[in-house]
């Protein structure tokens, strides 16, 4: 018999056996799992405790505050935070002409985005009462001097310092910034002497070394118009 033969004869008997394609072997738990099976539990790992809150929330507690004629203004002034005091401050202001409320607690700012927040509040027809707390310093002085009228906590602080400035690009460029930059310092300069009763002299003399004032002597120097203690707040 010749091996065409024995083929012919072990293609017929079926062999050889079929063998399946390879599969990957499955995870310990293949979907579907069997009956009565929970999938694999991870271990807990440690983690630190935190809170946030939704977004749905926030701008719902700012929506609150905007029906009762309150701007809140925190963190560090820049465009972002100036421009949406602004935008506030202009739909309270068409709204009606009753007072506005901005509470304000900035430790520093971008000089550009505290003049723009200035000028809005110099254009409300509304009357703009400020109200600081914390620390605020730098140019959020500025946007909080152009409130008609100033209250702050007794233990709120207020530092005069000059403006920081970052400029990038080509030389010609930067001056163009710089003078930019001065120009604005000058009007800082004159609408803080303005606010304070100061000369223009004493205050850009207290903005360049830094002066720190405290709730009192910020009234003594003409800033702060009041101090709030918990029975002046509630009333």
């Amino acid at each position: 018999m010749s091996w065409r033969e024995v083929d012919q004869l072990g293609a017929a008997a079926g062999w050889p056996p079929e063998v399946p394609p390879w599969q990957p072997t499955p995870e310990p738990w293949p979907f579907p799992r069997p009956p009565g099976t929970l999938p694999p539990v991870e271990p807990s790992r440690p983690a630190l405790p935190e809170w946030w809150e939704p977004s749905a929330r926030a701008a719902d507690l700012e929506a609150q505050l905007l029906d009762r004629r309150i701007v809140l203004l925190s963190g560090y002034l820049d465009s972002a935070v100036a421009n949406r005091g602004a935008a506030a401050v202009m739909l309270l202001d068409a709204r009606s002409a009753e007072p506005v409320e901005i509470r304000i607690s900035c430790y520093d700012g971008e000089l550009e985005a505290a003049s723009t927040l200035a000028e809005t509040i110099d254009l409300a027809r509304s009357p703009v009462r400020a109200v600081g707390s914390g620390t605020i310093g730098g140019p959020a002085v500025l946007a909080y001097a152009a409130a008609e009228r100033r209250a702050a906590h007794l233990n709120g602080t207020f530092q005069l310092r000059e403006p920081r400035m970052r400029a990038e690009g080509r030389a010609t460029e930067i001056a163009v910034q710089l003078e930019r930059q001065q120009q604005l310092f000058a009007r800082c300069v004159a609408r803080l002497a303005e606010a304070t009763g100061q000369t223009a002299e004493t205050v850009e003399s207290d903005l360049r070394a830094g002066r720190m004032l405290s709730g009192e002597e910020a009234v003594a120097y003409g800033l702060v118009h009041e101090l709030l203690s918990r029975a002046t707040d509630k009333s």
